[in-house]
């Protein structure tokens, strides 16, 4: 993957992220990470484990998958109270 910190001010680049989706929770390193016009924070990577499931039922493995997700600087930054890594 890819590695662009096109934010280099935010301070979480490389740290594990956990994603509370609709479909699942699934947890990447960011990778990816840079502002956008309206001060949310665009980041994303390789998922590293976590599932997703559909309404069918259907539960799907989303490891090694990417994902690029737009957060809040809020969500962002609740990175700063957990452990690096």
């Amino acid at each position: 993957m890819l590695r662009m910190n096109l934010a280099p001010d935010l301070p979480h680049f490389g740290k594990h992220f956990v994603y509370h989706g609709r479909s699942g929770v699934l947890t990447f390193r960011i990778d990816v990470q840079d502002h956008t016009h309206d001060g949310h924070v665009l980041i994303g990577g390789t998922i590293l484990h976590g599932t997703e499931s559909y309404p069918t039922g259907h539960v799907a493995d989303s490891a090694g998958r990417q994902l690029s997700v737009i957060v809040t600087e809020s969500e962002y930054m609740r990175l700063s109270n957990d452990p690096l890594g």
